[in-house]
């Protein structure tokens, strides 16, 4: 497949499980996302994780993110 972009987000990933550390890793992630114009749900979802789940919930939107890449070729490292 060729990309028609490459985005790099994997080093704003953090191997911390408490809710801030995820919180703040998942807002970088947003700030990237928004300026590649990726759909402003998953932008919204980096946003507001949930403090219970925030770890389960960061690695669904995620999962997400990828999905929506792939389909638009959009490379994401």
């Amino acid at each position: 497949m060729r990309w028609k972009q490459k985005i790099k987000v994997k080093h704003l990933f953090t191997e911390e499980e408490d809710y801030e550390s995820v919180q703040a890793s998942m807002n970088a992630v947003a700030d990237v996302l928004s300026a590649y114009h990726f759909p402003k749900h998953i932008i919204n979802n980096c946003r507001s994780l949930p403090e219970k789940y925030a770890l389960a919930a960061a690695n669904s939107i995620i999962d997400d993110m990828y999905d929506f890449a792939d389909r638009a070729g959009i490379w994401v490292g």
